[in-house]
């Protein structure tokens, strides 16, 4: 049989029928009432990919999930179950969660959402967050499918602060490169808007897809120390890993 657990909990009920030449059929529910972020990946059944455990140990550095209810019913042979055939499913709410997705990019930080795996999915969605001081809103991190091998991260999120502070989360991004250094040297007055998309591949993270923009809301721009500023900047900055363009930009210089 398939070791599952590498760490004990508490359940409230279970069974366990074991089938010569079978994993077997389980029947566990329970609660975790405290989970440490950081101890997520321990809980985890072995049979999952082995870089989404690893990522999974790096990724959540703080924070915890509390009253996170837990399910796995099924025939283990067929987890994690998705072409049916039983449920795992652990859910709880994520309090002051930190999630490093990548090292090369600014972690989220204060993650206040849920923490949810279903079968062979996990999500977590943000009723509120930040990264580099700046609130961000609606963010989501899902694996698709945590038992695929060369599996992947979908990240999305939406963010309205200082100028200033977009610039310093690209400056600290690899965008910084993409763009010329132009987010380190450049300085900002006034509001805008972010939408974010990363697609990063688990096997080889330097292929991240990134997909995004920013809208400029009446802002005062110094690109170069040696350029005059620009004045009432409104408009749309796109953004990916290959570079930029501008829609609808209109400024005074």
């Amino acid at each position: 049989a398939k070791t599952l657990f590498p760490y004990t909990t508490l359940f409230r009920s279970g069974r366990y029928d074991y089938h010569s030449g079978r994993a077997g059929d389980i029947y566990l529910t329970g609660q975790l009432h405290r989970l440490q972020a950081s101890q997520v990946a321990r809980y985890l059944p072995l049979v999952l990919d082995s870089e989404v455990r690893q990522w999974l140990a790096q990724a959540l550095p703080k924070g915890e999930a509390k009253a996170a209810q837990f399910r796995l019913i099924g025939d283990l042979d067929r987890f994690p179950f998705a072409d049916g055939g039983g449920e795992f499913s652990v859910e709880g709410q994520a309090e002051g969660v930190t999630l490093a997705f990548d090292p090369a990019w600014p972690a989220i930080e204060n993650i206040q959402g849920t923490l949810s795996f279903h079968n062979e999915k996990l999500t977590i969605t943000a009723k509120q967050a930040s990264v580099k001081g700046v609130q961000v809103h609606e963010v989501s991190a899902e694996i698709p499918d945590l038992a695929a091998v060369g599996g992947h991260l979908f990240l999305s999120g939406r963010a309205q602060g200082e100028t200033q502070n977009f610039f310093r989360f690209l400056a600290a991004s690899p965008l910084n490169a993409i763009l010329a250094s132009l987010p380190s040297r450049s300085r900002a007055e006034g509001t805008g808007e972010l939408h974010l998309a990363l697609d990063i591949p688990f096997a080889d993270v330097e292929k991240t897809q990134v997909k995004g923009s920013y809208h400029f809301q009446g802002n005062r721009l110094q690109l170069l120390a040696d350029v005059p500023p620009l004045d009432h900047v409104k408009g749309t900055l796109w953004f990916d890993q290959q570079g930029l363009r501008i829609d609808g930009i209109t400024l005074h210089a």
